[in-house]
């Protein structure tokens, strides 16, 4: 799980201060991998120029932090990174609460629609150490998807 603390200012003014919580559990990141059109880990070796078994291999020594880095936008593929992002932000954004991490579609809908949304897509964005941390913090641990399945 990634915990950051954020200050943010909403749309009528009001400064905020808040500890904002990202996570995507196995069940999650399976669903995200057969639902993603040729899979998660095929769509994350293309934008890194790599083979999907490379990818893995990279995973599972432990090089989580090189492939965030390494998930970077150029000229040819800034959209699809944006998009890349933009999904593992919605998807793994959640309200913790009595030990519970609470996320539906209402509270990702509320999120994006936030005034904090963009400022946590501009940090991504803008500091590669944040996305470093961010991607891999919001896994439990390393996870490795067969890019075959």
């Amino acid at each position: 799980m990634f915990k950051v603390r954020f200050k943010w200012t909403d749309y009528d003014g009001v400064q905020h201060e808040e500890d904002v919580y990202f996570h995507i559990n196995k069940a999650e990141l399976q669903e995200m991998q057969f639902t993603t059109k040729g899979g998660l880990v095929q769509k994350i070796s293309h934008i890194m120029g790599i083979s999907p078994e490379e990818l893995t291999n990279k995973v599972k020594n432990g090089a989580e932090t090189t492939v965030a880095a390494d998930v970077l936008p150029s000229e040819d593929n800034v959209e699809e990174v944006y998009r890349l992002f933009k999904s593992f932000v919605v998807q793994s954004y959640g309200r913790k609460k009595d030990g519970y991490f609470f996320k539906d579609d209402q509270i990702r809908k509320e999120f994006e629609c936030s005034a904090l949304f963009p400022e946590i897509m501009s940090k991504l964005a803008s500091d590669a150490e944040f996305a470093k941390s961010f991607f891999t913090g919001i896994f439990e641990q390393p996870q490795v998807l067969n890019p075959a399945v």
